[in-house]
């Protein structure tokens, strides 16, 4: 959280914690992945989890809360699911 901001003149998005994972710094307008958490049950750590940075160079909010949102649905494997049900 206290690596210093790029100088290569280009516009990103901020380091964050969304309280599962640590998001690095991430170009405007491009996509930040990080390896899904092994510790939350259900979740596959071979699968990526993903977070927007918009071309304003602020994360992408989900519509309903307002909040910066990571999107973790990525990390489920649905054939494990299918296979256990």
């Amino acid at each position: 959280m206290s690596k210093p901001y790029p100088t290569d003149g280009r516009l990103y998005c901020r380091v964050t914690f969304d309280g599962w994972g640590c998001w690095d710094y991430t170009l405007a307008g491009t996509k930040g992945n990080i390896t899904c958490p092994s510790f939350v049950v259900g979740f596959d750590p071979a699968f990526k989890a993903y977070k927007e940075c918009l071309p304003n160079g602020t994360w992408w909010r989900h519509p309903d809360t307002g909040n910066p949102w990571s999107n973790y649905t990525t990390c489920v494997n649905m054939e494990n699911l299918q296979e256990k049900g």
